[in-house]
């Protein structure tokens, strides 16, 4: 595992599987959430898959919330951020509804979805 970038509230790491891995924790502000898209920028220039897809796999379980200018940032960013798939997981049904809210909002449901376990999350990306 190689760890990109790594900050009290989040991690972001590119696996032997050529996944890039994202976990957060907490509450996400503005200036962290900035943080985190620069990572997940790096984070692109080194996948290296054997089938050319760029793929994250986002660990929210630990999430509490992303504040509104939080929300703002990944709104304006991750539309056009180069990822095939993302695979978010987590149990808390606000943080699902939060993530749902921005796959509707970005029409992006073909290339985002939210998953109850990391498991099923990992079967998508890989399918």
């Amino acid at each position: 595992m190689n760890v990109i970038i790594h900050h009290e509230k989040f991690k972001l790491s590119v696996l032997e599987d050529s996944h890039l891995q994202l976990s957060v924790s907490g509450d996400l502000h503005q200036l962290e959430v900035e943080s985190i898209f620069i990572g997940l920028e790096q984070g692109l220039e080194q996948l290296r898959r054997a089938d050319g897809k760029k793929v994250l796999l986002a660990d929210v379980t630990k999430l509490a919330d992303v504040h509104a200018s939080g929300r703002r940032v990944v709104f304006l960013r991750l539309y056009n951020l180069g990822f095939d798939r993302i695979a978010c997981f987590g149990r808390t049904s606000y943080i699902k509804y939060l993530i749902q809210f921005i796959i509707i909002g970005l029409r992006m449901s073909d290339r985002i979805r939210y998953f109850e376990s990391e498991a099923a999350a990992r079967e998508w990306l890989n399918s």
